[in-house]
């Protein structure tokens, strides 16, 4: 989890629909219009979207079908992490990411987003870059990563100052704020729970409220 609290000069998202326009919104790449209207693809049925997690074997979030009830198809697959959250873990599993990518794209996938955000920008934002073009072109689909989609968002509502609460350890967290402040953001805080692997039961509302609190006290 990344929560990023007290921005400023923050403006309301938009509301949001299910429409294909949004789909193309989400993904962060208007490339991504090119897939929709590739022959053999169409626009009669669901447009697909790839998603690679970090753990293995991992459903697709309830979030998902939350945001898009109808008109999206999710295809999900995962890379494995058994060094868990830890710079080690992640340069183990970074060399699956194409390969789990590619067999996404065969599946049927037209858009690949690679998730697990500290999976991308524990390397830079430059490596982020590097990571998505390498999963374009694999798969010669349109790629976006968790990363990406959370520049996208705090750029979305105009934040310059932010605050940061992760799950990580102070190491993976610290890479975080250096990735945001690459990006131009001004960084006043950042807090991990310190985990490598989350247990059961601890990222409970009451925790998240609370970390979070924190932070933006701070």
């Amino acid at each position: 989890i990344d929560i990023a609290l007290r921005t400023s000069r923050c403006s309301p998202e938009a509301h949001m629909s299910t429409s294909r326009r949004d789909f193309v919104r989400l993904t962060g790449t208007a490339a991504v219009y090119g897939a929709l209207a590739a022959p053999g693809f169409g626009f009669a049925g669901e447009p697909a979207l790839g998603l690679i997690f970090p753990p293995k074997d991992y459903p697709i979030p309830p979030d998902a079908k939350r945001l898009y009830p109808s008109g999206v198809e999710f295809l999900g697959d995962g890379v494995g992490l058994p060094g868990g959250m830890t710079l080690e873990g992640y340069d183990e599993a970074i060399p699956r990411v194409v390969p789990v990518a590619e067999a996404l794209a065969k599946r049927g996938a037209k858009v690949i987003s690679v998730f697990g955000s500290s999976l991308t920008f524990y390397k830079g934002a430059k490596f982020n870059e590097e990571l998505t073009q390498r999963v374009t072109k694999a798969t010669a689909v349109p790629a976006t990563t968790q990363s990406n989609g959370l520049i996208d968002g705090l750029k979305t509502v105009n934040a310059k100052k932010i605050a940061v609460a992760t799950a990580y350890t102070d190491t993976v967290t610290g890479r975080l704020k250096v990735f945001l402040e690459e990006h131009g953001f001004e960084v006043t805080f950042a807090k991990g729970l310190g985990y490598e692997r989350i247990p059961e039961g601890a990222a409970t509302q009451e925790i998240l409220f609370n970390l979070g609190a924190d932070c933006y006290d701070k």
